[in-house]
């Protein structure tokens, strides 16, 4: 009964990210410089985040000489609202050594994940959806805690403070709902299983993969399935393709198939 499952052959291990240290720089220090992407869209949205909650995340910038300027490398809309905002200084990431293939990889990826304006958000990568979730879990507790009064905490009948809507919480980050709620997911689901956490398996593969489980009929079956699709592909990492494979053959099974072959 096995015979038309997918068999996987062996992946290359991700590529490590770059070690960054975070400081505080003035924003007439930083060059923007000749870049892919020259539009910075409509910055009222995020500008009102970061007047409200601040910058939940550093923007990343590199510098060739120590008394150089900074080259900015990603953080194009979240600078241009910093200044709109007047701010003097603003968090960044500094690289201490970045080639130029690598810098042009974290800017595309910044380009395509935080205009969040086109399809191109759904082409996120596992970091850049974990970035997207962090601030919106930092955002979550600074608005429920400047929602708080300092009298009282909690409501007259000792309910805790409602939480923030999840417009306010994108509107922080300076992204959509969708893009929030999309990211969300993604960093659920990955974060269960390294596997889905490579370059390889990007935004939107995640969600096809999330849709296709959800044909089966309890999150209990769909769990021993994740577990294994993984086991059967140790030590190497599973492919994508094989993968959907496995989401597009195991629901159209017999319950006792199904069976046997989680608990093989």
């Amino acid at each position: 009964m096995y015979d038309d499952l997918p068999q996987d052959d062996e992946d290359e291990e991700p590529s490590p990210i770059p070690v960054m240290k975070t400081i505080d720089i003035p924003l007439n220090s930083i060059e923007i410089g000749e870049r892919r992407r020259s539009d910075a869209g409509d910055l009222s949205t995020l500008a009102f985040g970061l007047k409200r909650v601040g910058l939940l995340q550093p923007i990343i910038v590199d510098r060739e000489k120590r008394s150089g300027p900074y080259k900015l490398i990603a953080g194009f809309r979240r600078l241009k609202a910093a200044r709109l905002l007047r701010w003097k200084t603003i968090a960044a990431s500094l690289l201490d050594t970045l080639t130029e293939e690598e810098r042009r990889d974290i800017e595309l990826e910044e380009n395509e994940n935080r205009k969040s304006l086109t399809a191109a958000e759904r082409r996120k990568r596992f970091r850049a959806s974990a970035q997207v979730a962090e601030s919106a879990k930092k955002a979550r507790e600074v608005l429920r805690r400047s929602a708080e009064k300092p009298d009282q905490k909690r409501t007259k009948g000792g309910r805790p403070t409602a939480p923030a809507s999840e417009r306010a919480v994108a509107e922080a980050v300076g992204v959509s709902v969708r893009t929030v709620e999309r990211a969300e997911q993604h960093v659920e689901l990955a974060g269960r299983f390294q596997w889905l956490q490579t370059d390889d398996w990007l935004q939107a593969d995640v969600e096809k993969l999330r849709r296709l489980m959800n044909r089966l009929p309890d999150e209990a079956e769909r769990d021993r399935l994740y577990q294994f699709m993984e086991e059967t592909a140790s030590p190497m990492l599973p492919r994508k393709d094989r993968i959907f494979e496995y989401a597009e053959i195991m629901p159209r099974k017999s319950q006792a198939q199904r069976d046997e072959i989680g608990t093989a």
